[in-house]
């Protein structure tokens, strides 16, 4: 009889002949060593609990700082190595989680700290080592709490025959979850510990993916998500009205895969389908602008304390590849997603009687129009929202769903400003502008005092600017809190009303087409934003889309973050090396909003790989052998790269039936081979030059779409003038 220990495999902590019995002992143990070593994530109480009909928490193991919740047991084993183990090394298998954390888990013991009186734990099972630390822990310290855990086939074929047994496993949105064959030592702990398991369908993670984006704010891999899953797709109509924590156990989901979750969910949920001076404003009257004054930022301050999230700012992953120490101000985790909550608040809370009797009317292109709508709906105050017709449909379902009527009218922000004031007068509503009222400025520069709150020794503020009342703010709170701290506005190519108002010293009407940062699109800056801004901003600089489609996937990647465009344009600036002169210093860039559809986040994370060299399309001229397509592929496959789309091109017949019509190839002459599109998925420019170096090779006739070379660290881009005295001019 052969010696089991002679078995490759062999395992001798998961021997089959010997399990460990995992004991609360042990995990208690574990608890205390890696205190210190792994993040004690928050345990959030979720935006959606009152849709889904539960007090629903999210525990947030994504935000470890390898994404996954796998560090902890990683720690703790790597802990207990001998010296003599250390010292040779350690080795694992892995399909990603693993291998970037490198089992005992003690986040079911803080589940009960952080929510005590919880019901029901739902927990998302591959191997099922979380699931037995989580059932023991739980069941030990809380018996009469119920845990339930989601997926896999290979635990529920396991339990429902008693033994562990291999599954050969299609591929998954949840990775993270694709185990064959179950654990000895989960398996045998398991047993008599759960109440219930489910499986749920891969569309409805995808929906849970897209939800806890667009209603949290932030982002999960398919494994995070499956409990929430679960959740919508009904399989526990006995926790309605109970406290349920689910376990978000990782957020190490790559950006093709979270662009194809995306799409899947929005299908999924049906929303994915394939085809006389009328502007006077008292309040911003360009004869009479207003000054903003830090006292009154203060008086909003101590108004709306309870009524609005005091954000958090934390420090970023990506610090040290940027250089600085760089801390993101969290204002996408507002109830409405973005920061216009603030100044809303402020100004309508000084509304007259009669004019909250009446009703507010504003325009918007998004952002405003939603924050607007759930502090009305908030206050009983009727509300009304001008949108252009090209405004985010996601943007525009939100505002209408918290209450407000929404108006489409105008190609763009200045053409539904007219409409919106126009509809003012003639209902006897109130016209509230939401870049220039005096009480929306005040209220948005609440933040500066937040900001100079939670970090004293800040030295600079990033801010994005769009009609300026942020910018304009969080300048004056924050220079008057701290007058060394500079103060820096960031606006994009595409949207720089600003940039061009400062450079003509005059409000000047910019014409903006369709920009990855809508929420920045307006084409004039406001009267008492210009008016209040000059002397109290060091630098404004602009940025190339480009960067800000980088900055929206690395936010995403490294951070865990979904921040729409407006609000990455401080990471991206960073990351254009448009401040130098920030090296090494402490950075504040205050993420505004988080409301992007997921069409454009999709697009957005495309465009990010594109401009990173990380997706490259060619087409190639191939033999029309039954070997042709097959040694492009094993080619691809070869070198490591990933095969997004591979499509032929079809011919369209023009006079000579036997000519392929291909606009602009003159490089590809070959009338009897067929021609395919191809799209593929790279590391980065190193990774995509090797790949072309191969197909220039292998093939006689090609042609790519793009510039295969790594372009130069550009900051070309337009910059402004000094504004305060004494500047850090950072012009070459």
């Amino acid at each position: 009889m052969t010696n089991a220990k002679d078995d490759p495999e062999y395992d001798e902590f998961c021997d089959p002949d010997n399990p460990r019995k995992v004991n609360y002992d042990g995990i208690l143990a574990a608890s205390r060593r890696i205190i210190g070593q792994v993040v004690r994530t928050p345990c959030m109480k979720a935006h959606m609990s009152k849709r889904l009909g539960m007090d629903l928490y999210l525990k947030a193991e994504f935000l470890q700082i390898t994404g996954c919740f796998k560090e902890r047991g990683v720690c703790n084993t790597l802990l207990l190595l001998s010296e003599e183990q250390k010292k040779y090394g350690v080795v694992a298998a892995s399909t990603g989680n693993h291998a970037c954390a490198l089992a005992y888990h003690s986040t079911q013991m803080e589940i009960i700290e952080q929510v005590p009186n919880v019901d029901a734990v739902l927990c998302p099972c591959g191997g099922g080592s979380l699931l037995a630390g989580v059932a023991l822990a739980v069941k030990h310290l809380k018996p009469d709490t119920e845990v339930y855990v989601n997926k896999t086939y290979s635990m529920v074929e396991a339990l429902r025959k008693n033994e562990r047994i291999f599954l050969t496993l299609e591929p998954t949105i949840a990775d993270g979850l694709a185990v064959n064959k179950v654990g000895v030592n989960t398996f045998y702990n398991l047993k008599g510990v759960l109440d219930k398991m489910v499986v749920v369908r891969e569309d409805w993670v995808a929906r849970a993916i897209m939800t806890v984006i667009e209603e949290e704010k932030v982002v999960v891999e398919g494994a995070g998500a499956v409990c929430v899953a679960s959740i919508m797709a009904g399989l526990f109509p006995n926790l309605k009205g109970k406290r349920v924590v689910a376990i978000c156990s990782g957020g190490n989901i790559d950006s093709t895969t979270l662009t194809r979750a995306l799409e899947r969910g929005m299908a999924a949920d049906g929303r994915l389908m394939k085809f006389k001076d009328l502007e006077y404003d008292p309040n911003c009257d360009p004869d009479n602008p207003r000054k903003i004054k830090y006292e009154d930022i203060l008086a909003a301050y101590q108004r709306m304390v309870g009524q609005v999230i005091r954000t958090q700012c934390p420090r970023a992953h990506m610090s040290k590849k940027l250089g600085v120490e760089l801390y993101m101000k969290q204002e996408f985790l507002q109830y409405s997603g973005c920061f216009k909550e603030r100044g809303i608040y402020n100004a309508l809370v000084l509304l007259s009687d009669e004019q909250k009797k009446l009703g507010v009317i504003t325009s918007s292109s998004g952002n405003s129009g939603i924050a607007m709508a759930l502090n009305c709906s908030k206050l009983g105050i009727p509300c009304s929202v001008v949108m252009p017709f090209k405004a985010s449909i996601f943007k525009r379902t939100l505002a209408e769903r918290l209450g407000a009527k929404i108006i489409l009218h105008g190609k763009d922000m200045a053409d539904s400003k007219r409409h919106a004031m126009m509809l003012a007068r003639e209902r006897k509503l109130t016209y509230i502008n939401c870049f220039d009222h005096p009480h929306i400025i005040e209220g948005d520069g609440t933040i500066g005092i937040e900001i100079i709150d939670q970090l004293p020794d800040v030295d600079a503020v990033l801010v994005p600017c769009g009609g300026g009342s942020l910018l304009t703010g969080v300048a004056i709170a924050v220079k008057h809190l701290k007058p060394d701290t500079e103060v820096y506005g960031v606006e994009t190519d595409k949207s720089c009303s600003m940039m061009e108002a400062l450079k003509k010293n005059e409000r000047v009407f910019v014409p903006i087409d369709s920009t990855i940062a809508d929420a920045l699109a307006v084409n004039k800056v406001g009267v008492n934003t210009f008016f209040s801004l000059k002397g109290m901003v060091d630098k404004m600089v602009v940025v190339k889309e480009d960067w800000v489609a980088r900055a929206i996937m690395h936010i995403v990647e490294e951070e865990k973050f979904a921040v729409e465009g407006g609000g990455a344009v401080g990471v991206a600036a960073l990351m254009a090396g448009l401040f130098p002169n920030l090296r090494g210093k402490k950075v504040v860039t205050i993420c505004t909003g988080g409301n992007m559809d997921t069409t454009t986040l999709g697009r957005a994370l495309e465009r990010g790989m594109a401009a990173e060299g990380r997706l490259l399309k060619f087409k190639v001229s191939v033999s029309d052998r039954p070997t042709g397509i097959a040694d492009l592929c094993t080619m691809l496959a070869g070198i490591g790269a990933s095969v997004r789309d591979c499509v032929p091109e079809r011919a369209c017949v023009k006079g000579d039936v036997t000519k392929i019509q291909a606009s602009n190839i003159s490089c590809i002459t070959s009338r009897s081979k067929p021609l395919w599109k191809v799209i593929v998925e790279t590391r980065g420019w190193d990774h995509t030059k090797e790949l072309v170096d191969l197909i220039k090779k292998n093939f006689k006739e090609y042609l790519f779409a793009e510039s295969t070379e790594n372009p130069e660290r550009t900051v070309s881009v337009k910059r402004g003038p000094c504004l305060a005295p004494n500047p850090v001019c950072m012009q070459k």
